[in-house]
């Protein structure tokens, strides 16, 4: 869960449902260090705009964030997995 100001959460599935729809990215993981801030690390499928991938993914984490949410796109060759082998696509260490 993402904690938010007035300790509002957001379920995984939410941060899931809206990254689907963005284009050009095949993996994700967001993490939340600090309650206003947010860290998108992507994988492209392919040679897709970075730009444009950025600001879809802003656009689209504002509709269900607080406007006060500070959020950085990193991409990344790959994204670490758990011990399990599964992707943990949402870690909030608030």
């Amino acid at each position: 869960m993402v904690k938010l100001s007035g300790n509002k959460l957001i379920t995984p599935q939410v941060f899931y449902t809206t990254m689907e729809n963005v284009k050009g990215i095949s993996e994700f993981r967001i993490v939340q260090e600090k309650e206003d801030e947010i860290t998108v690390y992507v994988i492209k499928t392919d040679e897709s705009n970075n730009f444009a991938i950025e600001k879809d993914i802003n656009i689209k984490l504002k509709k269900v964030l607080e406007d006060n949410i500070s959020i950085e796109t990193i991409f990344v060759e790959s994204i670490p997995r758990e011990s399990s082998g599964k992707l943990r696509s949402v870690i909030s260490k608030v």
